[in-house]
């Protein structure tokens, strides 16, 4: 990256990247994304011809019949798609890398949406620099054999290798496996490449849910992943749900156990605080005192959740809880408040939380929204308005095959109805697949069952240009205010339809994010950084990581998102892979100097990239004591708090400490909180 600030050059930082990508595991060699020095060998005999681009065959985009070149042409190749088969028609598109470069220095600004942020460029740099290739220059037609070739290649140091479907194909997507990385010019002359393309459903495709991935897959690890488990029965966990590697779910059978009685009080008296009551198991004083919910257990064994008013003679309603939220870290529970709608009960268990934190946020028990079962200017309680649901709110980003049903006033969510699923999601008494699925971000996979050759049409993250790739993170990982007319944190379209896994970036902010809305009260620091949980897009669209001249990186470069390790800690091995000069315990340790004035040699051999680079800056339960800074006085220290999500700027710097969670206060990294940090 550090090519555009003009310390390197691009081919010094390109020759670099040979061990950056070995190490990462992407099974590269020397005709890919690196450079490899050698001498070129003797030219061939010409061979048989062939049905590629150059046979004569009608280029599908121009209907131009595309003539045979007798000359020996500079580079040549073919695309495939997941099941090996060729992918005939499109064309092959050689960026610059220095236009890349530019387009991705361009200040991004924040909270772009709606067709405004649709037209902005720079914030996808391969999308934005492919809408300015006009020509066939540095471009070549893909045959219908799956061959290409370029008879010259265009001058510049450097190319992003992107291949681009033909405008009549809705079955596969830009990308390719050289989208993400600039290769030499002098890596490409004379070589021979094998793009591998990622197809794509199409559009009359249905959701088939994950138990027929299971059919050819196998019960796969991500069974035991947090997307996997967040949504849940009221009690144990379903079929499809792994839940070992969760601590908090053995937990919450104590924190919820029948009988658990919670009294709110001081409701609206917390001023500073991000909740309007406060929750304790003991009885406070009756004139502070509002409501308390009881946890009960119906006739037919289902829990329930009972609310008194204690300000309103005798005045109480039950709810039935019908689903669990956040089985992998905060708790809450959603309750039926008629017509098979559901709604978050006013509170949550934060497993992490500490009685004795200042703000009640971060206490065990916290209120939520509590405006919504209790009327505090008529001290009474109140019936939840159905338009404000789980469905409408929250289960765009969870529900596999999301819909929108309307019913007598409101709507209802509806899934993929699911004979393993988690629970039933529109109580019309079937099952439903309530959790991120397998086609959560494959696309819905009736075709990839049904259409011959077997396993196409499905789509593959890792061969998407790393905008496409991150959207599909990034399109409920940013807060996304939806295009709906109902009030939804999922970002809708009009029709109420989430967005389709492999989607430009602009596309998504035309079609599925509202006009002009900023981002939510408090969600991100001054700086940027994220401070409420779901903001990491945000962040990484701003970062370098994302757009560069050199490599663009993705959310599953860094996360496996078929793994249960996908969002804790990543070890150093996934930085150090292309910041090379920075691994092992001497790297590091020079690294720190550099950075620090201090080695920090006793301490590297637990020290992690993300201690600096990605603080935990944002809460999605309860923020955790982080540093106790002394310095530079003992007197009154002040005590810095962080959350349990970690940014995604990357940016390590002195000049946040004290105004958010930092890496830093003072001269102190944040790694000093273990020693240091105090009630």
């Amino acid at each position: 990256m550090r090519a555009l600030s003009g310390t390197k050059s691009l081919p010094t930082v390109l020759r670099g990247l040979p061990r950056c990508f070995a190490a990462m595991g992407l099974g590269l060699v020397c005709l890919g994304l690196v450079a490899c020095e050698g001498p070129r060998g003797p030219q061939g005999p010409p061979g048989a011809p062939g049905k590629g681009a150059s046979d004569g065959a009608v280029d599908a985009e121009s209907d131009a019949q595309v003539e045979p070149d007798s000359a020996v042409p500079e580079l040549v190749g073919t695309v495939t798609d997941g099941t090996g088969e060729p992918v005939g028609r499109g064309k092959v598109v050689l960026l610059p890398a220095t236009r890349v470069a530019e387009l991705s220095a361009v200040l991004l600004p924040k909270g772009l949406s709606g067709p405004e942020g649709a037209a902005f460029q720079g914030d996808e740099p391969i999308e934005d620099a492919l809408d300015e290739v006009a020509s066939a220059q540095g471009a070549a037609q893909v045959g219908s054999a799956g061959r290409f070739e370029f008879p010259s290649l265009p001058e510049g140091e450097a190319f992003f290798v992107v291949y681009v479907p033909a405008a009549d194909d809705p079955y596969h997507l830009p990308g390719g496996s050289m989208a993400r990385g600039a290769t030499l010019r002098a890596s490409l002359l004379g070589a021979d490449l094998a793009l591998r393309v990622s197809s794509t459903p199409g559009p009359e495709a249905r959701y088939v849910g994950s138990s027929g991935c299971l059919l050819c897959h196998g019960r796969h690890t991500y069974l035991g992943t947090a997307h996997q488990v967040s949504l849940g029965p009221p009690t144990g966990s379903g079929p499809l749900q792994d839940v070992g590697a969760f601590p908090a779910v053995a937990g919450l059978a104590e924190a919820a156990a029948v009988g658990t009685r919670l009294y709110a009080y001081d409701c609206g008296g917390a001023t500073g605080t991000r909740v309007d009551c406060r929750l304790s198991r003991v009885e406070p004083a009756a004139d502070v005192l509002w409501f308390e919910l009881v946890l009960e257990q119906a006739a037919g064994g289902e829990p329930q959740l009972r609310m008194r008013n204690r300000r309103g003679a005798g005045e109480q309603r039950v709810f039935p809880v019908v689903q669990r939220y956040g089985l992998a870290r905060q708790q809450q529970w959603l309750v039926d408040v008629g017509s098979g709608v559901s709604v978050a009960a006013p509170f949550a268990w934060n497993p992490a939380g500490d009685v004795n934190a200042p703000d009640p946020a971060d206490w065990p028990y916290v209120e939520v929204d509590s405006g919504r079962f209790y009327d505090f200017q008529a001290e009474a309680l109140r019936q939840p308005e159905q338009v404000q649901n789980a469905g409408v709110e929250c289960a765009g980003c969870h529900y596999t095959g999301y819909e929108l049903k309307a019913v007598e006033g409101g709507y209802v969510a509806t899934a993929i109805a699911a004979v393993q699923g988690a629970g039933d999601a529109d109580g019309d008494g079937r099952y439903d697949e309530i959790n991120v699925g397998c086609e959560g971000c494959h696309g819905p996979g009736s075709e990839h069952l049904e259409v011959s050759p077997r396993g196409s049409r499905i789509v593959s993250p890792q061969w998407l240009t790393a905008a496409r790739a991150s959207l599909i993170c990034g399109s409920c990982h940013g807060r996304t205010t939806g295009r709906h007319e109902l009030p939804t944190a999922a970002p809708l379209n009009a029709a109420g339809e989430m967005p389709r896994p492999g989607m430009r970036r602009a596309d998504f902010l035309r079609d599925h994010t509202a006009d002009g809305v900023a981002l939510p009260s408090g969600a991100e620091w001054p700086s940027g950084t994220a401070r409420a949980r779901y903001m990491q897009y945000n962040e990484f669209l701003r970062s370098s990581k994302h757009r560069n001249g050199v490599r663009l990186v993705a959310c599953d470069d860094c996360h496996s998102v078929h793994s249960v390790e996908s969002w804790d800690a990543v070890a150093n091995g996934a930085c150090t892979a292309c910041h090379a000069t920075e691994g092992g315990a001497e790297g590091l340790a020079a690294h720190t100097l550099a950075a620090t004035s201090d080695d920090h040699t006793a301490a590297n051999a637990g020290l992690l990239c993300n201690d600096c680079h990605m603080p935990a800056t944002a809460a999605s339960g309860a923020q955790l004591q982080s540093l106790r800074d002394v310095f530079p006085s003992t007197d009154d220290p002040p005590m810095y708090w962080s959350g349990d999500s970690h940014s995604h700027s990357f940016r390590a710097s002195y000049d946040r400490s004290g105004a958010e969670p930092s890496p830093f206060t003072a001269a102190c990294a944040v790694c000093h909180g273990r020693w240091l940090a105090g009630p």
